[in-house]
């Protein structure tokens, strides 16, 4: 999958962060200031980071299974090596990805914030801002001022009709 942006942690004063969106798709403009966009690019910094535990970590792991699927472990019997890229086997157990519930995703993410916005910067490439104040400080813990990455983000709203 293409990169869609580069992000930037700009700015980092709990509970509040400010993440830069810089476009590097010609595909994609600026992105939407919706809570599940906002959601994605918190997972996305604490998986760049190898999934440190982190006093919300649970919650983030499970918003992460939401969006993308769980790994279940499943007995040996029912494995269905023929279903590509959603069975696999690591040594003597076996594993499934769970599909994912995006309309739970979408649900939960509107809970982590008390506020988000979203501030143009540039339109050539899209740039801009998005503020994120969340409700719990901890949610914000593993970012650091100057922490980039490149991202695959887009909304899900629009592929799921308005939740």
């Amino acid at each position: 999958m293409t990169d869609h942006y580069r992000l930037t942690v700009v700015e980092l004063k709990p509970p509040t962060v400010v993440v830069e969106f810089r476009c590097v798709h010609p595909d994609y403009g600026h992105p939407p200031a919706e809570r599940n966009v906002a959601a994605q690019a918190l997972i996305e910094g604490w998986v760049l980071l190898g999934r440190p535990e982190h006093p919300c970590g649970g919650l983030l792991q499970k918003l992460q299974d939401m969006a993308e699927g769980a790994e279940v472990e499943v007995p040996e019997e029912d494995y269905r090596p023929m279903s590509v890229g959603q069975w696999w086997q690591d040594g003597d157990r076996y594993y499934r990805k769970s599909p994912p519930d995006l309309v739970s995703f979408i649900v939960k993410s509107r809970r982590l914030f008390r506020s988000l916005s979203y501030e143009r910067l540039d339109d050539s490439p899209p740039v801009g801002h998005m503020k994120m104040l969340v409700k719990n400080p901890q949610t914000v813990s593993h970012l650091t001022e100057g922490m980039q990455w490149n991202s695959v983000i887009f909304d899900l709203i629009p592929y799921l009709g308005q939740v």
